[in-house]
């Protein structure tokens, strides 16, 4: 179940990359395919190369991100430029689920991140993430303050 746990999330990875750009029968497709390629990957990494990648930052980070840039190429680029059909829209909604995301991932990482581990080095790969989770929200913050003159949400 972990396993299918870390290809749920180099789905959402490369869905990052895809928002506004698809239908919903085109995503549907490309996880399809994804999760073949994923199978491929992760028989590659660790069966072939021998690869250590506990917390996922090869198999599933690296790949999801990749994916989801190399999936962009094919569909039509100007067209979900101009988005006329506003698939790509900001408002309260997309905000609201940002944040839920983002407390979620709060809670949620690291656990992700460590699940493979045991012992001292899962409470290493634990404290690891809520630091750089922490320190990457409080910079944010700075920058957001820098950049705009108050807390830019």
């Amino acid at each position: 179940m972990i396993q299918a746990d870390y290809g749920a999330a180099a789905v959402l990875i490369t869905l990052g990359a895809l928002i506004g750009k698809c239908s919903w029968t085109q995503i549907f497709i490309l996880v399809t395919l994804e999760m073949v390629f994923y199978s491929l990957n992760i028989a590659i990494v660790k069966g072939i190369l021998k690869a250590m990648d506990d917390g996922g930052g090869i198999t599933v980070h690296l790949f999801g991100a990749y994916f989801g840039v190399i999936s962009s190429f094919f569909f039509n680029g100007r067209r979900a430029v101009r988005d006329d059909e506003r698939r790509a829209m900001f408002g309260y909604n997309s905000s609201t689920v940002a944040m839920v995301g983002t407390l979620f991932m709060f809670v949620y990482f690291p656990s992700f991140n460590s699940a493979l581990l045991v012992g001292s080095a899962r409470m290493r790969a634990i404290i690891n993430t809520l630091l750089s989770i922490s320190a990457s929200t409080l910079v944010a913050s700075f920058i957001s303050n820098v950049h705009l003159g108050k807390f830019s949400f």
